[in-house]
């Protein structure tokens, strides 16, 4: 969901006050850290503003950008799920509703077109159904076997007939 102009500035500006937040934590704790090293490196006691202000820090984050995974898509998300208008059953109801709304539009199809029709949708469900099968060894059919050879009334003379007499022969037949 875009912001409005005013909206879009309010939100730069809350970002730049968390990132100088950022910056002069970052800052104030490693000189904090040095002087600590530097003075008495045996008590490390730095640790604890850096934890006690990195605890603000987070929750200054917190604030600006939200939770990870939480954040302003999440609650859009979430209240479309409430709302029932992103599930996908509802999406494909709608869907349907357009389809049939586009189909009622149209001129009814005949007898044999909706027959057709039905025929269709049946076959893309049988073909669904071998594609999505999962035993596919158990389908095997076996292997073809050869076609009878036909033969033709004249073929079995061709080897005993001379080839002067076959010609005659044709040709007789051929007048």
């Amino acid at each position: 969901m875009p912001l409005t102009e005013e909206e879009a500035r309010e939100r730069i500006e809350t970002e730049k006050e968390f990132y100088g937040h950022l910056a002069i934590y970052l800052v104030v704790n490693m000189m904090l850290m040095a002087l600590n090293l530097l003075t008495s490196p045996r008590d490390i006691w730095f640790i604890f503003p850096l934890m006690g202000w990195g605890i603000g820090l987070v929750a200054h984050a917190t604030s600006v950008f939200g939770l990870p995974g939480m954040g302003r898509a999440w609650e859009d998300r979430r209240a479309r799920e409430l709302t029932g208008q992103d599930t996908e059953a509802t999406s494909l109801e709608r869907l349907r509703i357009l389809l049939d709304e586009e189909l009622d539009e149209r001129a009814v199809p005949s007898a044999t077109e909706q027959q057709s029709a039905e025929r269709l949708q049946r076959r893309i469900e049988h073909l669904e159904a071998i594609v999505t099968s999962r035993d596919w060894e158990a389908m095997e059919t076996p292997p073809p076997q050869a076609a009878p050879r036909l033969t033709l009334p004249d073929e079995g003379r061709d080897e005993e007939e001379a080839p002067e007499a076959r010609a005659a022969r044709l040709a007789r037949r051929v007048r």
